[in-house]
């Protein structure tokens, strides 16, 4: 059993993650979910006994396809003199990646920490699937 958290990948500068969602993902890094005194001891002490009392949290980034459809579209002409097809494709993964680095991951991170596993979805391109073991 795990919580699975889905988000489309931002467009035109939009965020990831709203404020409430943060405020979650901050709580589940710390181990502080839970409101009152009794869950947060009864969950601790159960965590400890039952190790599958744990619920993991993935993250899906959604529309991957949609990131890879809009690099393609913004790169140059100049950009693409001379690469071949397979170079194509290489180039707009590298620049679609760089983007879910940069508005995707590292906010993620920033709320999360660095362990969380998450994984992209698409349903045009399913050889370009980023699997769920990117957490350390």
């Amino acid at each position: 059993m795990y919580v699975r958290l889905c988000f489309e990948i931002p467009r035109a500068g939009g965020r990831l993650l709203g404020t409430s969602t943060e405020e979650f993902l901050r709580l589940k890094r710390d181990g502080q979910l839970g409101n009152s005194a009794f869950i947060d001891g009864y969950i601790s002490v159960q965590m400890k006994t039952y190790q599958w009392a744990k619920v993991p949290v993935v993250v899906v980034l959604t529309k991957y396809d949609m990131l890879l459809n809009r690099v393609e579209r913004t790169l140059t002409e100049s950009a693409l003199v001379g690469l071949s097809d397979d170079d194509f494709k290489k180039l707009v993964k590298e620049k679609a990646d760089a983007e879910l680095q940069k508005t995707c991951i590292k906010p993620l991170e920033k709320s999360a920490g660095s362990t969380i596993p998450w994984a992209t979805v698409t349903s045009m391109y399913p050889s370009l699937l980023q699997p769920f073991d990117h957490a350390s």
